[in-house]
């Protein structure tokens, strides 16, 4: 295997790497294989030299080795590249439908013409009656646009001709042909063209059709591919306000003062901050009110690599795409001459592609030194060298780096950037603008989403309270979820979602994978199938405690409670969270009677929370009174506490929007939703996808006659069981499948509980003591 691919790697035909034999293809060694002029272990020989001399800098064929060597004669190796390149030029479009005998005889009528690399064949708008066909090699077609500029076209490969549209037009050449590299090039005369045309009609129609196909080809091309990449990049455009331009405070003005001198000007600039402080917002601000606003905006991410740019660069074919080509690449192009053989590619580079313009490097500290100390170069110089050439072209961009610190930027580059650096000021340090930054955002989504809100003090002061380490841009994301969920017209705490919430372990399994779990809890017979079974359980139980045999031992009521729902209620925590308070039919009954037209109270969040003191107060008083009153042996006395906690239940519900009892008041549920910490089982959600993509926010608020969160949390939410009763609702209503049901180690949200909770704080030390 080592033999043959040293074999591979130098099967030339004396100059250019060639393709294998999959398509019809065979380079030089093949055919002297095939036609036994020299042994294989001479071509290793030949093979290995070679590749001692391209390491020392000389470039020499393989044929020429074989010959200083003696183990090939000059005439067998011309005889071997004629019946190759006669083979070549069956594969030209124009010969394609010729037999061997007749490809002789074009072989003949022309002559072999050898090319230097950068050599100029000829240039455009003159004459050249020629035909050309290339054996081996490339050739690089350009022109010169209306501005003088040279603009690459195409680069045509082995195999493939090009002079003949000139030849049936009888027009001067359309454009400029310089060999990439040295190549071989068939050359045939016009008149013998002319002749080879009227003996075989296939020739002539071959040639007409090919004029047609590029006549209509070089009108579009151009224009296609420019909207096409254009259309990738503009969308970096954002709609909403710079918040680092809005605030009063000392720190704002300074900085408003900074970035307006710096927007004046078409220096390059350094933006320096924490992530979320906006700094691809502030580009586009320095870009929008600059000299250079009517130019194009371009973002390229280095820490990303753009989708049609990997469509281009496919690495089977180009196996010198690593990190830092692929950078090189972007930033400033590639051109033909710098690409192995037979291979095009159309990218001018983004730095070409926004002249005139502003140019963001996002994550600039990403690239690797040597593009870094190239774009210095570029700033000392304003000219950029494409891949793998050396010619330079002029070009007038302005750069906007970003990074959260400058400890990865090369010293030649920020010495480039002079002074045009500023460190953006997180938001947690302008605490004093942010009411102003909550307004702007609020009057902007209200008019996306065409509502009319206002926000109310307690929300503002929960999030004046919050230290935001996301920034201006979780700010934003919240604010814009407010807006979202918001039903009326004041947006109250209960509105504002924040804090990041925290993500699972690794060890999580997403259940909803298996169809059979996702078809469960989407399925519309759950959970009121069980609700209707449980329902039904309970008024049984309730009403044979109530009229049935008072004996312990002979009232089955007792038996189903405290020796079978009660244990199996605590083992059920274990393995599925708080799934009981779907279930339970005291739940079930009160949402029934909160159908009734009535009007009803909404509850503050600093309301919910006060209610868990209650919750525990009355769960102590469940257990006190479950000995003082002796409830394991007295069938009424338990009849009546699941009377008491349904009649407290229906209260609430009348009283109240919302499944308020459920949430923060029964204290059975709360002593399950403390238990359900430990459990295998949890919902949580995709959380990038949940605050940066959605905007409808349907597991909240609900969709096709499916309510949302039934204790008004919403998974994107959620960091703790407490807070869910895998009512799968948020399953039904999502669209992007963005719910996760996950399995995960027992005890795991315990572990590594972050902080204690209020809900924590009061019911564990409860139940430890009870």
């Amino acid at each position: 295997m080592g033999e043959m691919a040293r074999l591979s790697e130098h099967n030339t035909a004396g100059w250019l790497p060639l393709e294998g034999t999959d398509k019809g293809r065979r380079g030089l060694v093949d055919y002297l294989l095939a036609a036994g002029v020299c042994e294989e272990r001479h071509l290793l020989q030949a093979a290995d030299r070679k590749r001692l001399l391209q390491d020392r800098g000389y470039e020499v064929s393989l044929g020429d080795l074989l010959v200083e060597s003696g183990h090939l004669t000059k005439a067998a190796l011309a005889a071997v590249v004629r019946q190759r390149d006669i083979d070549f030029l069956g594969r030209c479009h124009l010969l394609q439908d010729l037999d061997r005998q007749q490809l002789v005889r074009v072989f003949d009528l022309g002559s072999v013409r050898e090319m230097k690399a950068g050599e100029l064949l000829y240039r455009q708008g003159k004459d050249s009656d020629q035909l050309f066909v290339i054996l081996d090699g490339s050739v690089l077609l350009s022109r010169l646009d209306e501005t003088g500029k040279e603009r690459e076209i195409a680069v045509l490969a082995s195999g493939e001709q090009f002079g003949d549209i000139s030849l049936l037009a009888a027009v001067p050449q359309f454009a400029t042909a310089r060999a990439v590299g040295r190549c071989r090039l068939f050359c045939l005369s016009g008149e013998a063209f002319r002749t080879l045309c009227h003996d075989h009609d296939s020739i002539l129609q071959n040639a007409v059709g090919r004029w047609f196909h590029r006549l209509v080809e070089g009108r579009t091309r151009d224009a296609r591919l420019e909207e096409r990449q254009y259309s990738n990049l503009v969308s970096n455009r954002e709609s909403l306000p710079c918040l680092q331009m809005v605030g009063n405070s000392l720190k704002a003005r300074k900085q408003r003062l900074r970035l307006q001198e710096l927007a004046a000007t078409v220096s390059p600039v350094l933006l320096l901050g924490e992530k979320g402080t906006m700094k691809k917002r502030t580009a586009q601000y320095l870009h929008e009110t600059g000299p250079n606003a009517d130019g194009p905006f371009i973002v390229y991410d280095a820490a990303e690599e753009p989708a049609f740019l990997a469509a281009l660069l496919d690495r089977e074919k180009f196996s010198f795409a690593g990190q830092e080509a692929v950078q090189m690449a972007a930033l400033f192009g590639v051109e033909p001459e710098g690409l192995p053989a037979g291979i095009h590619l159309e990218w001018q580079g983004f730095i070409k592609f926004a002249r005139g313009g502003t140019l963001v490097v996002h994550h600039a500290g990403r690239l690797t030194g040597k593009v870094q100390r190239l774009l210095a170069r570029y700033l000392e110089t304003s000219s950029i060298s494409a891949v793998g050439v050396v010619a330079k072209n002029e070009v007038k961009t302005r750069l906007v780096l970003t990074e959260q610190s400058d400890l990865d930027i090369e010293r030649r580059l920020l010495l480039g950037l002079g002074h045009a650096t500023i460190t953006l000021t997180p938001l947690r340090e302008r605490r004093k603008d942010l009411q102003e930054a909550v307004s702007l955002l609020l009057k902007e989504f209200s008019r996306k989403s065409d509502k009319k809100l206002i926000i109310d003090q307690e929300a503002i002061n929960k999030i004046l309270a919050y230290r935001w380490p996301g920034n201006f841009r979780e700010l934003e994301e919240v604010i814009r979820r407010a807006v979202s969920l918001c039903q009326g017209q004041l947006i109250g705490s209960g509105d504002i979602f924040i804090g990041k919430v925290s993500i699972t372990g690794k060890e999580a399994y997403n259940l909803l994978q298996l169809n059979a779990v996702r078809h469960f809890f989407q399925s519309p017979f759950y959970p009121k199938a069980a609700q209707i079974i449980v329902t039904a359980l309970f008024l049984v139980v309730v009403v044979l405690g109530l009229f049935g045999n008072p004996g312990a031992d002979s009232n089955v009521s007792l038996l189903l409670i405290w020796a079978n729902w009660e244990p199996l209620l605590i083992i059920s925590c274990l393995f599925l969270a708080r799934i009981w308070c779907s279930l339970c039919p005291i739940g079930f009954v009160a949402q029934l009677f909160q159908r009734l037209p009535l009007k009803r109270f909404n509850l503050s969040a600093r309301a919910v929370n006060g209610c868990l003191f209650a919750s525990a107060a009355g769960l102590a008083l469940v257990f006190w009174s479950q000995a003082a009153l002796d409830m394991w042996q007295h069938p009424a006395s338990t009849a009546g506490l699941l009377l008491a906690m349904l009649g407290s239940a229906i209260f609430f519900s009348l009283l109240y929007e919302g499944r308020v009892w459920c949430r923060a008041i029964c204290p059975l549920g709360q002593m399950v939703a403390t238990f359900g910490r430990i459990s295998v089982l949890e919902v949580r959600s995709n959380f990038s996808y949940c605050s940066h993509q959605c905007r409808t926010y349907d597991c909240f608020t609900g969709r096709d006659g499916v309510p949302g969160c039934s204790m008004v949390k919403g998974p994107f939410s959620l960091e703790s069981n407490h807070n869910c009763t895998l009512c799968g609702n948020c399953v039904k209503t999502c669209p992007n499948q963005s719910v996760r049901v996950n399995l995960r180690p027992p005890g795991w949200e315990l572990w590594n509980m972050a902080r204690a909770d209020l809900a924590a704080l009061i019911f564990v030390p409860l139940l430890w003591g009870t």
